[in-house]
């Protein structure tokens, strides 16, 4: 008898060891066109509850998403809108370091690109500012110096009170920033009345906050600069905006809806998007796996699935759309549970370099994650008793009399009270200052 219990016993254990364990995919919303809010909600719902129907992923759903991006919202952002152009002004910067001055620039003017690109996302102009410092500095190594001139007066416009550091600067490389600053700031300066729609408003500028959300944006130098309004719901607008010396402009911003950013003009710029945007949310989601599917064009949908550890996208499963993106995404669905190992993985057979052509702008749910982020909670403990020095006015009164009450607690205006237990405390649940 215990010979066929053990065998059971060990029959059992050898069972469970070889279950498959469930793939954790964070679900962050779909990229269907023309769906309001209460829409996309419900299209994520039916996703998760699709996937989980498979037996063999477990979902982290949006909510559960949300509050673990929950502060890194930003950081999301920028990595989306701002990683390309960074890393380009890090080979730059290496390359101005080796003394390749002519393979310095040519990086560097992409990187510039690159980061004047983010702006309508991001709400940092800094590496862009970097990035043009360094490029004056690789085309005066050169003997450019109108190159050079030139990016200085970008540095201006984008902040007038920029310096550069002597001790870290060449004296010439000082004298010609200051140069070009002094017939910048000789100009007469402009401004940007800026209005917008009932409702608190943020205004940013060359990516500085402005104080004053509305009304005119005075002193700003001649020159092109960029707008960024954001109001309730995490609703923003971009623009950019050119002033001639002494120009004064208006700009009325509608904030029609919630975009992370504007999607690329071709197939390959909206596949690059997607992967950066899925990439960034990847590195703080805290999955295995992050599923991304949407619209792709020529009314076709896709499910496509992300790995955070190896950066790997697995191959895209498509269909038609068939006039229902939705119901075709959820047929799709349980094809991706055969895209994952055992141990809750990628499967290497199925990895692809091609990343879906989504649009970014499409994704309503995750542009509320991302740009209407809820408080942040914090716990905090409140002692209910009296603190330690009131106590101890009780001892100086024991020893003191009358007189050592009065300074300790006051007069006395409360009148009698229950005796407290210090130890005893309450919990308050509140958002942030």
């Amino acid at each position: 008898m215990r010979t066929i219990l053990g065998a059971s016993l060990l029959l059992a254990l050898m069972c469970g060891t070889a279950e498959a364990k469930k793939a954790e995919v964070a679900v962050v919303g779909l990229h269907i066109s023309g769906v309001d809010a209460d829409s996309a909600v419900s299209a994520a719902e039916q996703m998760v509850e699709a996937l989980d129907r498979t037996g063999r992923i477990e979902v982290v759903a949006p909510g559960e998403v949300r509050a673990r991006l929950s502060g890194r919202e930003e950081l999301v952002i920028e990595g989306t809108f701002l990683g390309p152009g960074r890393s380009m002004l890090e080979e730059g910067r290496v390359l101005y370091e080796r003394a390749d001055f002519e393979s310095a620039i040519s990086v560097l003017n992409d990187a510039v690109a690159a980061l004047r690109d983010g702006l309508p996302g991001a709400t940092d102009s800094k590496d862009l500012i970097d990035a043009l410092l360094l490029l004056g500095l690789a085309n005066a190594g050169v003997g450019e110096f109108d190159s050079a001139r030139a990016a200085y007066k970008q540095v201006i416009v984008l902040d007038p009170s920029r310096r550069i550091d002597p001790v870290n600067y060449a004296p010439k490389i000082v004298a010609l920033f200051d140069e070009v600053r002094e017939q910048v700031l000789a100009l007469p300066t402009g401004s940007i009345e800026v209005s917008g729609p009932p409702g608190e408003l943020k205004v940013f500028v060359d990516g500085r906050r402005v104080d004053e959300a509305t009304g005119r944006i005075k002193d700003l130098p001649a020159g092109t600069h960029y707008l960024l309004v954001v109001g309730e719901q995490g609703r923003r607008e971009f623009a950019s905006i050119e002033l001639a010396p002494g120009e004064a402009k208006s700009y009325l911003a509608t904030l029609a809806g919630t975009s992370i950013g504007q999607p690329g003009g071709d197939a390959g710029q909206r596949s690059q998007q997607a992967s950066l945007l899925y990439s960034a949310v990847g590195d703080f989601v805290d999955t295995p796996l992050v599923l991304m599917g949407g619209e792709v064009g020529d009314g076709k949908v896709s499910l496509q699935l992300y790995e955070p550890r190896t950066e790997t996208f697995s191959r895209a499963v498509t269909a038609d759309a068939g006039g229902d993106p939705l119901g075709a995404m959820l047929d799709l669905s349980p094809t991706l549970a055969n895209y994952v190992t055992d141990d809750g993985l990628l499967r290497t057979d199925r990895v692809s370099p091609q990343v879906s052509s989504l649009d970014i702008s499409t994704n309503m749910l995750l542009a509320s994650i991302l740009l209407d982020p809820e408080p942040i909670v914090q716990i905090e403990t409140v002692a209910a008793g009296p603190p330690w020095y009131l106590w101890a006015g009780v001892a100086a009164l024991a020893a003191g009399g009358a007189a050592a009450a009065v300074v300790v607690f006051g007069p006395d205006t409360t009148g009698p009270s229950e005796p407290v237990d210090p130890d005893q405390g309450t919990v308050v649940i509140g958002p942030m200052p």
